[in-house]
């Protein structure tokens, strides 16, 4: 009896999940690159306060003094300092925001 290219095509295609995992144990031939690091360093963090007093009120005569930013308990240097508020102008690039009842 002769057998077909077909019969033999499909006789490999029945044993090739057999050898997957053998292939899968083979050593690599390619160079092993080691692991990609990341470092990074912080030098700002930008830390955004809302105040408000007993009543619901906002705050807005605070100075830098009146602050003191902890890190894992201990203290760090305020290196910038801004207030802002509804009546500070927004950056012209920024879109306007739209009044509260408008969404």
């Amino acid at each position: 009896m002769k057998k077909s290219p077909l019969q033999g095509f499909a006789v490999c295609l029945y044993l090739l999940p057999a050898l997957a995992p053998l292939l899968g144990q083979m050593p690599s031939t390619l160079p092993q690159q080691p692991p990609s690091v990341l470092r990074v360093t912080t030098r700002l963090v930008e830390v955004n306060v809302i105040v408000q007093d007993r009543a619901g009120q906002p705050v807005s005569d605070l100075i830098r003094d009146d602050f003191v930013v902890l890190d894992k308990g201990r203290e760090q240097p305020i290196a910038f300092f801004s207030k802002e508020s509804a009546a500070t102008p927004r950056a012209p690039w920024l879109p306007p925001t739209p009044p509260a009842g408008d969404q």
